[in-house]
């Protein structure tokens, strides 16, 4: 078996087949950043995957800038096992939202962000923007407070509120009949949010805050697009 160190210090040395060789015989790996730099360093596809297998192998830490390191380097399969499956301390949101930027394997980088957040880390909307997130939301100030899934307590609220002899909407015959749908007027309209490619998101034509339609019918596109 080879020590980490020996294999870091001589790897330059070696010839492809010596590498590959080698890399079956390492019994660990000291740090991501090491493993990013090795890899980074040699022009041998099949090594580089060796290595990222081990890496997996043997749980690795691995930060957030070990993976803008290996962005491009390995296939983006590869890549994106390693951000789901990876041994990985995430840091701050903004150390994450920097590398979260720089990196171009788009899959790679929606499970990074999705492990971020599942980590318990909240990026403030000037970060969202920065990293191409504008219809992202929530509490940054408390993992627990979502308010993008209230779920059945929302709903039964709602319900609640129809119920409910005070209503206006109820007890005024002048009102309007409540169709579900948004006037354009979305002060007093629940939230909308939606859930697709493993993302929370506003649909097209929604307002900030507007559940039904936004800006008058949900046909084009809404004052934060």
């Amino acid at each position: 078996m080879m020590e980490w160190s020996y294999f870091y210090d001589k790897y330059s040395e070696w010839s492809k087949s010596k590498l590959k060789s080698y890399i079956s015989l390492l019994k660990d790996i000291d740090s991501g950043s090491e493993l990013a730099d090795v890899v980074a360093d040699i022009d041998d596809d099949t090594c580089k995957v060796l290595l990222i297998q081990k890496a997996l192998e043997f749980q690795v830490a691995f930060e957030p800038d070990d993976f803008e390191a290996l962005d491009g380097e390995i296939p983006s399969d590869l890549f994106v096992r390693l951000a789901r499956n990876g041994n990985i301390s995430f840091g701050t949101s903004e150390e994450v939202a920097q590398v979260l930027e720089n990196i171009y394997d788009k899959a790679g980088s929606d499970v990074l962000y999705q492990r971020a957040v599942k980590s318990g880390i909240r990026f403030p909307q000037e970060q969202l923007e920065m990293i191409g997130r504008y219809d992202e939301t929530y509490d940054s100030a408390s993992p627990e407070s979502h308010p993008r899934g209230c779920g059945c307590l929302c709903a039964l609220f709602g319900i609640g509120l129809l119920f409910d002899g005070s209503n206006h909407k109820e007890t005024d015959p002048s009102a309007k009949k409540d169709i579900g749908l948004c006037s354009g007027n979305c002060a007093d309209c629940p939230p909308h949010y939606g859930y697709r490619f493993g993302r929370w998101y506003y649909g097209h034509g929604h307002q900030h805050g507007c559940q039904r339609g936004g800006n008058g019918g949900a046909t084009g596109k809404c004052r934060r697009d």
